[in-house]
This record gives structure tokens, sequence and C-alpha cells, in this order.
């Protein structure tokens, strides 16, 4: 039980910083000349990064906590045999 704790946590932290990162972006945000607002790209793009390194690890943490329940309940939606049934 301990191991699935430790990956929720990781979740939550990615979460997390991803939250922090948009935040930020808009808090530092620059107005232009007619008044329209665009986000801080440091921040922006920090956050893209941190998202686009951690995806697969966060998707497996996923797919380990819950078991193969996610792909059986997959394959039944796209299985040519479970037609009408679902």
């Amino acid at each position: 039980m301990g191991h699935v704790k430790e990956k929720i946590s990781e979740m939550i932290i990615h979460a997390t910083l991803l939250g922090a990162t948009l935040e930020a972006a808009i808090e530092h945000c620059s107005i232009g000349p007619e008044g329209a607002a665009f986000a801080n790209e440091l921040y922006t793009n920090a956050g893209k990064f941190h998202a686009a390194a951690n995806y697969s690890a966060m998707v497996r943490h996923l797919h380990d906590i819950a078991g193969g329940a996610v792909l059986a309940s997959l394959s039944l939606l796209i299985s040519p045999a479970s037609a009408g049934t679902v």
C-alpha cells in the first residue's frame, strides 16, 4: 500500500507544480498596447517542460494504481464483439 501512496503523492506534486506555473504565468503576464494580456513565457515554458517530461510517468502511475481495470474497460468499448453490450 505504501507504493500506492508514493505514486499518488507524485501525481499530486506534479499537478500542483503545473497549477503553480499557470498561476505564475498569469500573475506575471504582460499587457499589450491594446490591453490584451500575454502569459509570461518563462513560466508557461517551465510548465510545458515539466508536463512533457513527466507525462509518461504519471500515466504509468495511474495504470499501476488502477490495475488492469482501465485497460479491460477500454477493450470492452473498442472490441467489435462487445458492440451493443456496453
